[in-house]
């Protein structure tokens, strides 16, 4: 994703009720195009079946084999963030309407 879609995605679903939190990991461009094979192949993914369809997704991946197969968003993001290397940033958004800008820039 480019930085300017990530910071609207990031923007978007912070909410004073919700944090988001991104997790990043470098991998080879070769696990990089795997991760990008899976997902297209994966196709779309009914309402409620995100987590399973991502911990699956990862779990085809070399390295991620100990990411649970699970529905439970929190239980994968745990489990990600567990990893070696992993680099971890919550967002949150306490005033939803100060100055209407993006909180996000600058990542």
């Amino acid at each position: 994703m480019t930085d300017p879609a990530v910071d609207f995605y990031i923007d978007y679903h912070a909410r004073v009720t919700y944090d988001v939190v991104r997790q990043d990991i470098v991998v080879s461009p070769q696990v990089a195009e795997m991760a990008k094979r899976a997902v297209e192949q994966y196709g779309a993914v009914p309402k409620a079946h995100c987590g399973q369809s991502v911990s699956a997704i990862l779990r085809s991946l070399p390295g991620f084999g100990s990411v649970p197969q699970s529905y439970y968003p929190k239980k994968i993001m745990n489990a990600f963030g567990d990893l070696p290397g992993v680099r971890a940033q919550t967002f949150q958004d306490d005033d939803p309407h100060k100055g209407g800008e993006i909180r996000t820039q600058g990542i």
